[in-house]
C-alpha cells in the first residue's frame, strides 16, 4: 500500500510539472506578444503567469520550514518590484500603438492554457480515481486580464482622434500591477505561519454546502487548506455522480477551482472512486419470442413422450419373449416325466400278468 501511495504521488507531481511548464510558456508568449506589439500591458500579465508558475514550484515537495518561509516571502518582494519597475518604464518610455498581431499571441495563450487544462481533465476523468486537476489562476481574473488587454488595444487605435486615450496603456499596466502588488503582499504575510500548530486553515460549514449542492458532486470527501510556508495549498476530494458528459465535467472543474482559489493559492483535485452495487435488470421478452419459445417446448415435449412410449414397448415386448419361453420348456419338461411314469406302468402290468 506505501509502494502504491508513493507511485501516485510521483504521478501526481508529474502532472503537476506540467501546468508549471504551461505556466512558463504563457509567460514567454506574453512577453514576446507585449515587446513586439507594444503593449506593457500584455508583459506585465506574462509577470503574473510567473508569479504563479514559481508559486506551484514552491509547493511541490509540500515542506514547511522557517527557510523556505524566509525564501516565499523574499520571491514576493521581488515580483512587488518587478512589477513597479514594469509600471516606471510605461511611464517612462511610453509604447507606440498596439498591434493588432497582439490577438493571435492572446488566442495563443488561451489554446495553450485551457486546451491542456481539458485535455488533462478529461483523460484524468476516464480513470477510476485518483488525480483530476491541478489549478492556480481564478479563469474569471484571467478573462478579465485579456478583457483588459483587448480594451487597452481598442483605446491605442482610438488615441490617434483622441489624444488622452494614449495614456489608457499605463493605465492598464498599473491596475494588474496592483493585482501582483497585492498576491505578493498576501504570500509575504503567510510566510511567516511556517509552523506546524498553523498548517491547516479553517474553512467554513457554508463554503462547504456550496460544493455539495452541485449535481456533479455525489459526495464531498475532504477539502483541506494547508499552509505550505507562505504557499496556501487546497486539496479537495469529491465522488462524482455517474452519466456526466465530458463538457459539464471541464466546466464543472473550472468553476470549483474558481471556488476554491478565494481561500487558497494553489488547488488540487482528485476524484474517489464511486462504489455502485450492480442490479440485474429483470429480462423482458415479447410476445412473439415467448410463442415461439412455447411451440418447441411443446415439441420437444411431444417428441419425448414418443420416445419415452416406445422404450417402453421394447422392453414390454422383451420381458413377454423371456415369460414364454420359460413356459414352454417348463411344459416340455413335465410333458417328458409323465411319459416315462407311464410307461414304467405299463411295464409293470405286464410283468404281473405273466405271473
Amino acid at each position: 500500500m506505501v509502494q502504491i501511495g508513493m507511485k501516485q504521488s510521483r504521478w501526481i507531481m508529474k502532472e503537476i510539472k506540467t501546468f508549471i511548464i504551461v505556466d512558463i510558456i504563457i509567460f514567454i508568449i506574453k512577453v514576446l506578444g507585449g515587446i513586439l506589439c507594444h503593449s506593457y500591458t500584455f508583459i506585465i500579465s506574462g509577470l503574473y503567469d510567473l508569479l504563479l508558475a514559481i508559486i506551484s514550484m514552491l509547493v511541490l515537495k509540500k515542506s514547511y520550514s522557517k527557510a523556505k518561509g524566509i525564501l516565499t516571502s523574499i520571491i514576493g518582494f521581488i515580483f512587488i518590484i518587478s512589477s513597479l519597475s514594469i509600471v516606471f518604464f510605461s511611464i517612462v518610455k511610453p509604447g507606440s500603438r498596439t498591434s493588432l498581431f497582439i490577438l493571435i499571441f492572446i488566442i495563443l495563450s488561451i489554446i495553450c492554457r485551457y486546451l491542456i487544462n481539458c485535455y488533462y481533465t478529461n483523460l484524468n476523468y476516464q480513470k477510476v480515481e485518483g488525480f483530476l486537476s491541478f489549478g492556480n489562476i481564478n479563469s474569471n481574473f484571467d478573462f478579465i486580464q485579456y478583457g483588459i488587454i483587448i480594451l487597452s488595444l481598442i483605446l491605442m487605435k482610438i488615441s490617434k482622434y483622441v489624444s488622452i486615450l494614449k495614456y489608457s496603456d499605463i493605465i492598464f499596466t498599473i491596475l494588474i500591477a496592483t493585482f501582483i502588488i497585492v498576491k505578493s503582499f498576501k504570500i509575504i504575510s503567510n510566510s511567516f505561519n511556517y509552523s506546524r500548530d498553523k498548517e491547516l486553515e479553517e474553512i467554513s460549514p457554508a463554503f462547504l454546502e456550496e460544493i455539495e449542492k452541485r449535481k456533479e458532486v455525489n459526495k464531498l470527501q475532504k477539502v483541506e487548506v494547508i499552509n505550505y510556508s507562505g504557499i496556501r495549498y487546497c486539496k479537495c476530494k469529491i465522488v462524482l455522480n455517474n452519466g456526466i458528459s465530458m463538457i459539464d465535467i471541464n466546466s464543472f472543474i473550472l468553476t470549483l477551482q474558481d471556488y476554491l482559489l478565494k481561500i487558497s493559492d494553489v488547488v488540487e483535485i482528485e476524484k474517489e472512486n464511486k462504489k455502485v452495487e450492480k442490479v440485474k435488470k429483470p429480462k423482458v421478452k415479447s410476445k412473439k419470442i415467448e410463442a415461439i419459445n412455447n411451440k418447441r417446448n411443446k415439441k420437444n415435449n411431444q417428441s419425448n413422450n414418443k420416445n419415452n412410449s416406445k422404450k417402453n414397448n421394447t422392453k414390454n415386448n422383451k420381458n413377454n419373449n423371456k415369460n414364454k419361453g420359460g413356459y414352454n420348456k417348463n411344459a416340455r419338461n413335465s410333458g417328458s416325466g409323465n411319459s416315462k411314469k407311464n410307461t414304467q406302468k405299463k411295464n409293470n402290468r405286464k410283468k404281473n400278468k405273466k405271473r
